[in-house]
């Protein structure tokens, strides 16, 4: 029996998180970003200067450094139990849930608009110095400050998964992704160079759009095989939340529990023992 978050095995798909590198990139993601907003302010109280070009710095800048949070938190094992809880889904079904946590979801905005408003104001200087590629910023400026303009005209919901004694089901890219337990026939991790997936090969999940969301015909076409849940935007760790998803998957009895304080117990306890 594990009696400790950070006593659970790491599964072979992933590698044991490295804290010193990722120490390194967010001292150097924060000393640029500062240095960066630093020319910007400098910029701003200089006989020449040029407002909207040393705002674009201060406000990208600001970005960067920013962009050190999520780093750290992929450097790192967590070993607190947070945004986990019980609740009910829409037909009073009872449910376990791990919810993404608000501050992660205000930094990942906040990022981007901080590079949103930089770039808009970056292409405006140049259309205004008579540079073509200004279009070019004010489109990608503009893109990146309507993406959580979009999350909140939906409400900005959190991403979340939903357990249920039947069901998985995903919140998250604009869309719900539910599949029976049963119909779940493979659960394996994946990491890429920025995201730690556990992923979920099933068939006939089905997928429910919120509004005002857009997906690729790529993406919807994953969305009929597979469940990609992402473990940065969660605030359980990520190895624990693998423990989790497997003992629900590998022992179908259990799923019983789900929904109760019992299921809530055993993420505190990190225990995923089959007796």
């Amino acid at each position: 029996m594990v009696s400790s978050v950070r006593e659970l095995e790491t599964p072979s798909g992933w590698a044991p998180p490295r804290a010193v590198p990722a120490l390194g990139l967010a001292a150097a993601l924060l000393a640029f970003g500062l240095l960066l907003a630093a020319m910007g302010v400098t910029g701003l109280s200089g006989t020449n200067a040029v407002p909207s070009f040393s705002l674009s710095f201060v406000l990208m800048g600001t970005g960067l450094a920013a962009g050190a949070v999520p780093v750290l938190r992929r450097g790192f094992r967590r070993s607190g139990v947070r945004g986990v809880d019980l609740a009910k889904a829409g037909d009073g079904t009872p449910v376990l849930r791990i919810r993404q946590l608000r501050a992660v979801q205000l930094v990942g905005a906040l990022m981007l608009l901080l590079f949103g408003g930089g770039a808009l104001l970056l292409g405006a200087a140049q259309l205004a110095a008579g540079a073509i590629g200004g279009v070019v910023m004010l489109a990608c400026g503009a893109a990146l400050v309507g993406m959580p303009l979009v999350v909140l005209l939906r409400g900005a919901p959190l991403t979340e998964i939903r357990l249920d004694a039947h069901a998985v089901q995903l919140r998250g890219g604009g869309r719900w992704l539910t599949a029976a337990w049963d119909d779940v026939h493979h659960l394996f991790p994946v990491e890429t160079r920025h995201q730690r997936l556990i992923v979920l090969d099933a068939h006939d999940i089905e997928r429910r759009p919120e509004p005002f969301s857009w997906t690729t015909r790529a993406q919807r076409r994953r969305d009929a095989e597979r469940i990609d849940v992402v473990t940065e935007h969660f605030g359980l760790d990520h190895v624990l939340l693998y423990h989790l998803l497997r003992f629900y998957h590998e022992n179908p009895l259990a799923r019983t529990e789900l929904g109760s304080t019992t299921a809530l117990q055993r993420v505190h306890e990190a225990r995923f023992d089959v007796h």
